[in-house]
């Protein structure tokens, strides 16, 4: 039989998958530990950025990539997405706000009240 053994009493073991939609992969996943607690700071950092930049209306487009994004880095529901989305356009829109580094801070606040039980 060519040295394979056809009656071997080894055990086949399946191979085990993680269930459905919880992926191997951790790249949509904040950090672990402390360093899911900057993550809300870099958001407001980058929003406050896109706004420095941003001319006018097209600070709307700009800023709404920017909060959804980052929304979505911090692994927020959907509809919260659209909301953030929404408010850090409005807000990189918004005439006079690009020296009021009102991004920064709200990530600051969330960094601070969040419960640290609750980051993975």
């Amino acid at each position: 039989m060519n040295g394979t053994n056809a009656t071997s009493t080894e055990p086949l073991e399946p191979e085990v998958l993680p269930p459905l939609g919880e992926s191997g992969s951790s790249s949509r996943k904040p950090l672990p530990g402390k360093g899911a607690r900057f993550l809300p700071i870099l958001a407001g950092f980058l929003v406050d950025l896109m706004d420095l930049v941003s001319l006018g209306w097209g600070g709307l487009l700009i800023g709404f990539l920017a909060g959804y994004w980052m929304a979505r880095i911090l692994d927020r529901p959907p509809r919260a997405r659209l909301l953030i989305g929404l408010m850090s356009g409005l807000y990189c829109a918004l005439p006079g706000t690009n020296l009021i580094p009102a991004g920064t801070l709200f990530g600051i606040l969330t960094a601070i009240t969040s419960d640290p039980k609750s980051s993975p």
